[in-house]
């Protein structure tokens, strides 16, 4: 099953607005830049590649996630000891700050599905035992 991260707009708006005043800057202060004009939408291009490529997939008991160009480690779901919501704001292959933390032994992973409550099933489809507290 393949999931897709959720885009939330806390996480968009300030990369579109970092990414909007630096071109506005290089376009409109004096002479164009075009080499840093080149910089900066290369620069963008990849940012938002990767915030449309956030993918989390179950596949043969474990869980792959890829963001963008960079692949995770799998997880192993039947290590997976509990998932709860939180608002984490720590660096994650996740495009909101609806995330969903993962507990694998004394590892954590935030993740930010579009579809929680699917996720969520397919991952206790694999392993029942995994602790979620519905609050």
């Amino acid at each position: 099953m393949v999931f897709r991260s959720k885009i939330g707009l806390e996480i968009l708006l300030p990369v579109c607005l970092i990414f909007g005043v630096v071109a506005y800057a290089m376009l409109f202060a004096g002479k164009v830049s075009w080499p840093g004009l080149l910089i900066v939408l290369c620069g963008a291009t990849f940012v938002f590649y990767t915030l449309w490529n956030i993918i989390y997939t179950i596949k043969d008991g474990q869980l792959h996630i890829r963001c963008g160009f960079f692949r995770y480690p799998p997880v192993s779901i039947r290590e997976i000891k509990q998932v709860k919501k939180t608002n984490n704001p720590l660096s994650a292959p996740a495009a909101s700050l609806d995330r969903l933390e993962i507990r694998v032994g004394r590892q954590v992973m935030l993740v930010s599905p579009k579809d929680k409550q699917g996720f969520i099933e397919a991952l206790k489809s694999v392993n029942p035992e995994i602790i979620y507290p519905e609050k």
